[in-house]
């Protein structure tokens, strides 16, 4: 059913709502690689939805990858590494 969701999005040249699908099966690499051939005005915020999901299951170095990637780093990173307790590493990050 979802592939045929998929294939309808598709069709219909919605690939916004393709890209979330994608996002909602917890396929990022699709979810990107959708925004960015089709849907650039979104790939920002995709971006910063797959950062969420790293943060999420703990996976920092990703999720910092793709705050920079979003563009929103400048707050994002710091307030994770905070909520993480890891100090010397935002110092790091500031520094560098």
């Amino acid at each position: 059913m979802i592939d045929d969701a998929k294939e309808l999005y598709k069709e219909c040249g919605r690939y916004d709502l393709l890209c979330k699908l994608h996002m909602s099966c917890n396929e990022w690499d699709e979810a990107i690689e959708v925004a960015e051939k089709y849907n650039r005005i979104n790939l920002k915020n995709t971006h910063h939805m797959m950062a969420k999901h790293f943060e999420g299951i703990g996976d920092i170095d990703m999720a910092i990858k793709h705050y920079i990637e979003s563009g929103t780093y400048k707050t994002e990173v710091p307030r994770m590494l905070t909520k993480f307790n890891m100090i010397q590493r935002l110092q790091q990050f500031i520094s560098a």
